[in-house]
C-alpha cells in the first residue's frame, strides 16, 4: 500500500524544487475521467484497509473523507489540480492506516504480557 500511495502521490519531482506529484495528479489533468480514476484507486486502498487491517470505523471515516475531499476538489479545473499536488490523499490514508494498526498492535502486545 505504501508503494501504491507513493506512486499515486509523490513518484515524480519538479526539478529544482521539493514539489512532488504522482500518477493521481497526472491522470487528474484529464477532465472528469482522471479524478474518477484517482477516486477508484483511493476506494480500492480503503477497501483493502477494511478487509486486511480491520481498522476502527473512525479511521475508515477519516480515510473516506480524505478521498471524497480529494476527488471533489480535484474535479475543479486548475485549482483542483493544485490542491491534488498539495493534499496527497493516498499518502494521508496510508499514514492513518499505519498509525491505527500500530495502536492495535500495541494494544494486542500489552494484553499478552
Amino acid at each position: 500500500m505504501d508503494r501504491l500511495a507513493w506512486f499515486m502521490d509523490a513518484n515524480f519531482r519538479i526539478p529544482g524544487t521539493k514539489i512532488r506529484f504522482g500518477a493521481d495528479q497526472l491522470v487528474g489533468l484529464i477532465p472528469g475521467v482522471g479524478d474518477l480514476t484517482g477516486g477508484a484507486v483511493q476506494a480500492a486502498l480503503i477497501l483493502m484497509a477494511i478487509y486486511y487491517y480491520k481498522l476502527p470505523k473512525s479511521v475508515i471515516v477519516r480515510m473516506v473523507l480524505n478521498s471524497v475531499l480529494d476527488t471533489t476538489v480535484g474535479a475543479v479545473p486548475v485549482v483542483g489540480d493544485l490542491f491534488d499536488v498539495a493534499f496527497k490523499a493516498n499518502m494521508r490514508n496510508v499514514k492513518l492506516l499505519r498509525e491505527a494498526s500500530a495502536k492495535t498492535r500495541g494494544a494486542a502486545e500489552s494484553r499478552v504480557r
